[in-house]
């Protein structure tokens, strides 16, 4: 176990949005920083809102002629040039466009044809899209020491010298040795009480930059609190932290004050996008707590998600995913037959069709998947001639696609054994008059969906 001195901040491109929430985002630090000296406040940080999107737009419509005029660039341009006059001395704003300006010239570089050829390993969107981290990043370290009058209590550093990733069907997967390894040789020797780090980017296994995908960020910041043994990783963002409902579907939704981890990735995973349940999976081993909080309502408490584990209180959250498809398959010559089930989402994942929610009859007459509905089409074409053989034979009778359909969970830890849950979950629905058309129930009793 690694000493617990320091506190991880992660703050989203919705509160780094322009000068007010970079005004807003330092005296969140700052006060913390004053409030609580004697730990290290490491800072990871997405881009500015809508960056990303900017330079994927770059990467995949613009060339190394027409960038500069580009609508993409201009805004990029325009947003930073404010945003630094806004915040920085003339001096230092001066020195950021100018490194603002070689960035530009590397991603020209970048978009050359020729060199896109000669470099057939490089994920060109990939290494385009990290620049807006590089970005917030310095221009948060910058400003801080402006507040401070010190360039000795505040360090940028950028994640792709520590964090090394490989690549997997599973996505990016941490390469933990290689990693820490680096953020000892970075990191250990910085004298800095505040560290502003970029989350989002990495390098992969042949030393080149890439990145951790989307919600990329909040990753990054479990990564660091891992690495560091932090004494909490608090995630700052646009809500007052992970609601029991969809406020949007249910006005009288409530904040949940305490969740285990398990309950948290249960309802990210059906639909809560406050966190994404691989952001946890750096911090249960060390039992890391995580903090919800809101940039913009800074007062409020949030959110806390940790190993603990709540008596009586058996459920914390009700989600839903919309516009799903249903995929039934169903024949009496599917049962007793093995690999049936390994046939059907073999044919699926080779399709890279991700399945949401699976039923199974006990008799293994009929199996139901849940996909996204925009793929619903494509994932039933794939299944059918999966099984053409099986079709033609009589051994399938059907191959059924049913649309517009949703997915609502119920989740919490205290299900297990409590008698009537499930009861009232269908009873409710009933007096509503919803049809319940699939139920899947993990052993864990902890999610009924």
């Amino acid at each position: 176990m690694k000493d617990r001195n320091c506190k991880i901040f992660k703050f989203g491109g919705s509160s780094l949005a322009d000068t007010q929430c970079f005004v807003r985002v330092s005296k969140i630090i700052l006060d913390n920083y004053y409030k609580e000296p004697n730990l290290r406040h490491v800072i990871v940080v997405s881009a500015l809102g809508g960056f990303t999107d900017l330079l994927i737009d770059i990467a995949e419509k613009c060339n190394a002629n027409n960038l500069y005029d580009s609508k993409e660039y201009k805004a990029i341009n325009h947003r930073l040039t404010a945003l630094v006059e806004d915040l920085l001395e003339d001096s230092v704003a001066r020195e950021f466009l100018e490194l603002f300006s070689n960035d530009i010239n590397s991603i020209v570089k970048l978009l050359n044809d020729d060199l896109i050829i000669n470099n057939d390993d490089t994920d060109i969107e990939k290494v385009i899209a990290g620049f807006g981290e590089l970005w917030s990043a310095k221009i948060l370290s910058l400003y801080i020491a402006k507040l401070l009058d010190s360039d000795d209590e505040v360090e940028f550093i950028d994640s792709r010298s520590i964090i090394y990733v490989q690549s997997s069907d599973l996505g990016a997967i941490v390469d933990w040795k290689k990693s820490n390894e680096c953020y000892k040789k970075v990191v250990t020797k910085s004298q800095a009480n505040i560290l502003i780090i970029t989350g989002f980017i990495a390098s992969n296994e042949r030393e080149q930059p890439t990145n951790l995908g989307r919600n990329g960020s909040d990753y990054s910041a479990a990564i660091f609190a891992s690495l560091f043994g932090a004494q909490a990783l608090v995630i700052w963002t646009d809500v007052d932290g992970v609601m029991s409902a969809d406020p949007n579907k249910v006005p009288d939704a409530q904040v949940v004050s305490n969740l285990s981890y398990n309950e948290a990735m249960e309802l990210a995973y059906f639909g809560a996008k406050v966190i994404h349940p691989k952001t946890l999976n750096p911090l249960m081993e060390q039992k890391i707590p995580v903090f919800i909080r809101n940039t913009f309502n800074p007062e409020f408490v949030g959110s806390k998600i940790s190993a603990e584990k709540l008596i009586n209180s058996n459920i914390k959250g009700i989600t839903v995913i919309d516009s799903i498809a249903l995929i039934n398959l169903e024949g009496t010559g599917m049962i007793g037959v093995p690999g049936t089930a390994d046939k059907l989402f073999v044919a699926l994942k080779d399709e890279n069709i991700s399945v949401t929610l699976i039923s199974q009859a006990s008799s293994e007459h009929s199996i139901c998947i849940a996909v996204d509905e925009h793929v619903s089409d494509i994932a039933k074409n794939v299944i059918e001639n999966a099984f053409e053989a099986e079709l033609n034979a009589g051994l399938i009778s059907k191959i059924e696609a049913t649309k517009g359909q949703s997915i609502i969970a119920v989740v919490g830890d205290e299900m297990t054994g409590q008698s009537g849950v499930a009861g009232q979950f269908f009873g409710t629905l009933g007096q509503a008059k919803i049809n319940v058309r699939a139920i899947a129930q993990g052993s864990s009793e902890r999610n009924i969906s």
